[in-house]
C-alpha cells in the first residue's frame, strides 16, 4: 500500500470518528507573538504540515492560528519557527494553551466558544 493510500485511509477513519470536526493548531509568523485567530479554510501559507493536511482532508478545516511573530528578515524565518519557545514566550503561551484546552472541551460538547484577547476562552 502506498504512503498516500495509507494517509488517506487514516484520514477516512479520523473523519468518521470525529464527524468531520477538524481543528488544526499551528504557528503563524504573520501574527504578532501571543495573538490567536481562528478561521475556516484558506491556503497553506508555505507550511508543509498544512499542505499535507489539506491534501488529505481538503481545505475546509478550522485553523487555530497561534502568532509567533515575524523575525524581521526572510532569511531568519526557518530558524525562528523551528526554535523552542523562549522563557518570555512561555509567559503568554502557557495561559493561551490552557484557554485552548478549555475551548476545545466546549467545542467537543457542541457549544460555541470564542477566544478573548487576554487568552481566555468562554462560551458564546
Amino acid at each position: 500500500m502506498t504512503a498516500d493510500r495509507k494517509r488517506w485511509r487514516g484520514a477516512e477513519f479520523l473523519q468518521a470518528a470525529f464527524c468531520r470536526r477538524w481543528w488544526v493548531a499551528h504557528d503563524e509568523i504573520d501574527l504578532a507573538a501571543g495573538k490567536l485567530k481562528v478561521k475556516t479554510g484558506g491556503g497553506d501559507a508555505g507550511q508543509n504540515g498544512l499542505r499535507s493536511i489539506t491534501a488529505a482532508l481538503g481545505p475546509d478545516y478550522r485553523r487555530v492560528r497561534i502568532g509567533i511573530g515575524h523575525p524581521g528578515h526572510k532569511d531568519r524565518v526557518t530558524g525562528h519557527v523551528l526554535q523552542n519557545f523562549s522563557r518570555d514566550d512561555l509567559d503568554w503561551f502557557k495561559p493561551m494553551l490552557d484557554a485552548m484546552v478549555e475551548a476545545a472541551a466546549l467545542a467537543g460538547e457542541g457549544r460555541r466558544c470564542r477566544f478573548h484577547d487576554q487568552g481566555g476562552a468562554a462560551a458564546a
